[in-house]
């Protein structure tokens, strides 16, 4: 029998091993299924902000202060846009931080339910 998990909880479960305790982000969209994950039984404490730019320098902000990894969790298409400056930042100065940013599966394509990410093809993200 196999056992099988979703990519959420394993996701929290390497967090947890690796000893995050907390995640900087902002709910969207799509990336809400792994903010429920994170938030869900497993007492991370979860740091919002009211932008992504601001997120990704509080993530490096703590990295630098605690020698922790900093972790982040945005939305598709702005939200991970958005993390260009700060992931420079952090990249030029060895700071370590990961960002997980939320992108539709599937059946969300199939449906075209990605609203205001339709003016961006699916890809655009990745590249």
């Amino acid at each position: 029998m196999k056992r099988h998990m979703a990519l959420g909880d394993f996701l929290v479960a390497y967090l947890r091993k690796i000893g995050v305790s907390h995640v900087f982000g902002i709910p969207g969209d799509l990336a809400l299924k792994l903010f429920f994950a994170l938030g869900r039984k497993h007492g991370m404490k979860i740091i919002t902000l009211s932008h992504e730019p601001g997120v990704g320098f509080a993530a490096d902000g703590y990295a630098r202060a605690t020698g922790k990894i900093g972790v982040i969790c945005v939305t598709y298409g702005a939200g991970g846009h958005n993390m260009v400056n700060p992931v420079a930042g952090s990249f030029s100065e060895r700071v370590p931080i990961l960002i997980f940013s939320g992108g539709p599966g599937e059946e969300e394509r199939k449906l075209g339910t990605l609203i205001h990410h339709q003016a961006r093809e699916i890809e655009s993200q990745r590249r």
